[in-house]
């Protein structure tokens, strides 16, 4: 039996680069304010350091570059979202193991798919995996072969059976895992009681369009919508689309050369530091690709803004639940131009409805389990 000091210790490993914001930021802070409020200590370890490689030399980049071969060895020369080349490096494991014996924690969360492979350093009882998103799905919406979607789904199966537990933020993914794994499970929720704001102006005629522009899937989702099946549809009035998030001068400079109809207008919003500080009431999300849950959705929808987007916009999130707060659109050809207002009570009741089904991690019995 562990005494009841060390029980209350968690070890967060962060598997994201957080430094540069965006809703896996505001998801870890949540998480860390549900353990605060369960008086549970959850000390942060970040697996991906401030490189700050705007500021060193071209010869640092190129020692850099050649320590974390065989990576991906051009995005050195930016700051990266995450490198598995830098995670499986001798430094980080040595920084773990610091970590580790610092905090002494009860239990171990490994946050992402990239570093899960530190489980190993660790025994079972303590091993927590925090599923972001199942990478087979990830691929299937990226268009890959049956064979590979069944070699990803094998392997991620073999090693999530080496954990002790498994968090999933994705209600559908929580469902395909319960059915081949003996796991215990949870559904944990990515959002707050203080994600709630006041109620923004609703005007179908002006839409934020908020993602970090400078991932992939994102600028793939954006210019694909934006060119996908599109017949100079007539609107009614004139829409503009205001883009909000890093690198969001270039996804619209990127959209304004296309030809598009005269009634559509691309701004730049430049970026933001809380979604209260964007006035439009209409959140567009054109994503393809992608798996888990679209958190930058479930934050707008706790805001109390109604959501227009693609069908993978939704993806973890139960469609009967937030029917009334969301539209689907695949191309500008069926994109909504009436939207009747919402009525500030639809959002919390979706929101309340779905916590039905979630769980806040700081109250998942195992953290309050003394003879464990």
């Amino acid at each position: 039996m562990q005494d009841h000091q060390q029980l209350n210790k968690i070890l967060f490993i962060n598997g994201v680069n957080t430094k540069f914001g965006g809703s896996v930021k505001g998801a870890i802070k949540i998480w860390q304010a549900s353990f605060k409020n369960e008086k549970i200590d959850c000390e942060i370890f970040n697996t991906i350091p401030d490189f700050n490689l705007e500021s060193k030399s071209l010869l640092y980049k190129l020692l850099l570059a050649i320590y974390f071969i065989p990576g991906t060895f051009f995005r050195l020369f930016k700051q990266p979202i995450f490198e598995l080349s830098y995670k499986f490096s001798p430094f980080l494991i040595i920084q773990f193991f610091r970590a580790k014996i610092r905090v002494n924690p009860s239990k171990i969360i490994f946050s992402h798919h990239s570093i899960f492979f530190l489980g190993i350093f660790v025994k079972k009882i303590r091993r927590i995996f925090l599923i972001q998103d199942l990478i087979y799905i990830r691929a299937k919406s990226k268009g890959a072969s049956r064979r590979v979607l069944r070699l990803y789904f094998a392997i991620e199966l073999f090693i999530y059976r080496h954990a002790h537990i498994l968090f999933v933020i994705s209600y559908h993914e929580h469902r395909v895992l319960r059915n081949f794994l003996p796991n215990q499970i949870y559904l944990i929720k990515s959002w707050g009681k203080d994600t709630y704001a006041r109620m923004p102006s609703y005007d179908c005629s002006e839409i934020a369009v908020i993602s970090d522009w400078r991932r992939y899937e994102n600028i793939h989702g954006a210019l694909n919508y934006f060119t996908k099946d599109f017949n100079h549809v007539n609107f009614n009035e004139k829409i503009q689309f205001c883009f909000y998030g890093f690198d969001s001068n270039k996804i619209v400079s990127q959209i304004k050369s296309l030809n598009l109809s005269s009634e559509l207008s691309i701004v730049n919003g430049g970026t933001f530091r809380n979604i209260s500080d964007i006035r439009e009431g209409f959140f567009f999300v054109p994503i393809y690709q992608g798996a888990g849950i679209k958190l930058k959705t479930i934050e707008a929808l706790a805001s109390k803004r109604f959501v227009i987007g693609t069908n993978a916009a939704f993806i973890g999130l139960p469609p009967w639940i937030i029917s009334k707060v969301i539209k689907i659109t695949e191309s500008l050809n069926d994109f909504p131009t009436k939207i009747e207002s919402p009525e500030g009570d639809a959002f919390i009741k979706a929101i309340d409805s779905l916590s039905l089904h979630f769980i806040e991690i700081g109250k998942v019995s195992i953290f309050h389990n003394r003879n464990i």
